[in-house]
């Protein structure tokens, strides 16, 4: 993105976006050249973990003895994604890394849907966003929907794992064809290549929760591959 959302904006809504901006990225319009999507899940990566700390903060808010250990432990929270930091942990013990992504070429779909919506359309809808605080409200209910996710993976009970999954989806009206293009169809894909690498050196694998339920998931096919696969506590 060569322009910057200063010559998109009309002067309220220059404000409106500067404000968030501002707090969240201590940047301005006419300086941020981040494409609309990529600003948005900066954005919504900072607001969930803002939201997430204050949901926490309340519900022990009322029991003095554990107010002060939550409080500690807010700080650990943060808006790098587990596999960013990982990468960065291997990288800097000078370990290997290899995308299992990569491998087989595949192409997040959010790419080829930022390419099809002009900039200008997905900068007036990351300004209605910023207008009606639709972000914090969609954090709020995702966060709220995924306390059963987590909970089950937790437990370490796939299968309801699983379910919740399904539900949550269904809830986001996530369609069938897309849950198998990001889902199965990858897990299939990498299966093509997972086995030599495993069987090669020790690895350490790492991929999303979502990955490993059910008859397509990479438990149940490295499974039917002849490997034992064994839960680590």
């Amino acid at each position: 993105m060569d322009s910057t959302y200063a010559d998109y904006l009309n002067k309220e809504d220059q404000i409106i976006v500067d404000r968030v901006l501002r707090t969240y990225l201590n940047a301005t319009s006419d300086k941020i050249k981040l494409k609309p999507l990529v600003l948005m899940f900066r954005i919504y990566n900072k607001k969930s973990i803002e939201i997430y700390k204050e949901i926490l903060f309340e519900k022990f808010k009322p029991n003095a003895n554990v107010d002060s250990i939550t409080l500690a432990e807010l700080k650990y929270i943060t808006e790098v994604e587990m596999d960013v930091q990982m990468i960065m942990r291997a990288m800097s013990l000078n370990y290997s890394i290899i995308g299992l992504d990569d491998l087989i070429g595949h192409i997040n779909p959010k790419r080829t849907i930022s390419n099809e919506i002009s900039y200008k359309q997905q900068i007036d809808s990351l300004v209605c966003a910023f207008k009606d605080n639709s972000i914090d409200s969609i954090i709020r209910h995702q966060l709220k929907s995924y306390e059963a996710v987590k909970n089950a993976y937790f437990n370490q009970d796939l299968d309801e794992f699983e379910l919740q999954m399904t539900e949550l989806d269904l809830k986001n009206n996530v369609t069938a064809e897309y849950y198998d293009m990001i889902l199965f169809d990858r897990n299939k894909k990498w299966m093509e290549h997972i086995p030599k690498l495993i069987l090669e050196k020790a690895s350490l694998i790492a991929v999303g929760a979502a990955h490993l339920p059910g008859k397509d998931g990479l438990i149940n096919l490295l499974r039917l591959e002849g490997f034992t696969v064994e839960p680590v506590n």
